[in-house]
């Protein structure tokens, strides 16, 4: 999702809960649209980056396969196309703020000027997904779930805590050091 919409979630976190659904919902539809199979899947939300930037975005586990109701049986190997899929993403999501806007669930005072523009123009640009092929379970569960149970930074990173500010350590993964 473009990093115009943070501030949008961000201000309404109620609406952010709906994302992993709506993800779930988007590979789903995919998948019964070109292969007519139904796909076994997990989605796990992040919402900060490491340097404790907002940053929401979704992982989402599905199986490399999928079941073929009308047959009883399990389809191998499905080609997932990277254009498809982000273009049914972009359509989800901007439909759903757009609703969200038209329904009177976004506080206007939050949204940037000309909202309905905004939502137009990510319309028509290409988002950023990254699909990637074949991946153990175990190590997406290592990777994806250790966000599930624990607070976007540990407490051993927190250098100082005063009335106006918090120092805490992060890593920057370009250059390898810690800022």
């Amino acid at each position: 999702m473009p990093n115009v919409f943070w501030p949008v979630f961000q201000a309404h976190r109620h609406q952010q809960h709906d994302l992993p659904a709506l993800g779930a919902a988007v590979l789903q539809q995919w998948a019964w649209t070109r292969y007519r199979v139904r796909l076994c899947g997990i989605v796990i939300q992040h919402t900060f980056g490491g340097h404790l930037n907002y940053h929401p975005h979704l992982h989402i586990m599905v199986s490399a396969g999928g079941l073929k109701l009308a047959e009883a049986r399990w389809v191998e190997s499905l080609q997932f196309d990277r254009t498809q899929i982000m273009e049914m993403w972009r359509f989800a999501v901007c439909s759903y703020l757009w609703k969200a806007y038209r329904d009177s669930l976004l506080q206007p005072f939050s949204l940037p000027v000309e909202f309905n523009d905004l939502i137009l123009r990510q319309t028509q640009r290409r988002w950023n997904i990254h699909i990637t092929r074949r991946m153990s379970k175990a190590h997406f569960l290592r990777y994806a779930g250790r966000y599930i149970r624990r607070l976007p930074i540990s407490q051993r990173r927190i250098l100082t805590v005063t009335k106006e500010e918090i120092v805490y350590q992060s890593k920057d993964t370009r250059s390898k050091t810690l800022v």
